[in-house]
């Protein structure tokens, strides 16, 4: 583990996408209430995790993963832009 982190991130990733799965549906949202916003907001976390993952992940090119990393880091800087222009607080 200690010689490769990038499989501590990945499983890492994985671990906090797993809970998300089976509480997606609208009746664990109305379960959840306001708690399920903050469960599902894991997902934020858990991208950035895989993305490290995947740059740590690759050695040689790394083209491949910080474009995907530029693209969500486009993707969630519109996602704060517009949850704040429409008055809420975040991006949420």
């Amino acid at each position: 583990m200690a010689k490769r982190p990038y499989v501590t991130l990945g499983f890492s990733a994985l671990l906090l996408l797993t809970p998300l799965a089976p509480t997606s549906t609208r009746r664990w949202q109305r379960l959840l209430g306001r708690r399920w916003l903050m469960l599902h907001r894991l997902v934020y976390v858990a991208a950035g995790l895989a993305m490290l993952h995947f740059v740590w992940l690759v050695k040689a090119d790394l083209v491949e993963p910080l474009t995907y990393a530029a693209v969500l880091a486009v993707l969630l800087g519109v996602r704060l832009a517009t949850g704040r222009r429409d008055g809420r607080r975040g991006g949420t």
